[in-house]
């Protein structure tokens, strides 16, 4: 079994490592190089790629990555390419997928306000955008992932199953 995490974060890295350990072969690839000198397995460093030839050398990768790994764990709701084209390949292939949301890519202030939280914030204030995004990941991800039950209302009735560590 070979995992594959994209596309940017520490705790992937975290995660990679740790299966590793465990015998399965995983590794982390962060499209851009990260500010925080995170060290992924792999990383595009689309930044230093013309901005003309950046979506060739993703399709590239995307290409290498289908062939090589069997698992895509995909953080923050993000995929290969903005228009989530990925994920019906994905699963046309017969790959096994799945998403871990991490609160700013799910969190509605909607929401967060019928729990009574005065305090939340929200990162992206367009819900309409953030309701699209997961509709269009659980019409292909089955399995959905979240650190805690706060983020569990923001993704329930969307996924098949949702995991909560």
């Amino acid at each position: 079994m070979r995992v594959l995490h994209l596309p940017y974060g520490g705790q992937m890295i975290t995660l990679c490592s740790a299966l590793r350990e465990i015998g399965v072969e995983a590794a982390s690839c962060h499209f851009e190089r990260s500010n925080f000198n995170f060290k992924p397995d792999i990383c595009l460093d689309l930044k230093q790629v013309p901005p003309s030839k950046r979506d060739f050398v993703k399709r590239e990768f995307f290409k290498r990555a289908v062939s090589e790994f069997d698992i895509f764990h995909f953080h923050f709701g993000l995929t290969f390419f903005e228009d989530r084209s990925d994920l019906e390949v994905l699963k046309r292939l017969g790959k096994k997928v799945v998403v871990q949301h991490r609160g700013s890519d799910v969190r509605r202030l909607s929401i967060a306000r019928k729990f009574g939280n005065p305090y939340v914030q929200v990162k992206y204030p367009d819900e309409r955008k953030i309701v699209s995004s997961l509709r269009k990941l659980s019409s292909y991800i089955d399995h959905a992932i979240v650190a805690d039950y706060e983020l569990l209302p923001y993704i329930e009735g969307f996924y098949k199953q949702i995991h909560v560590i």
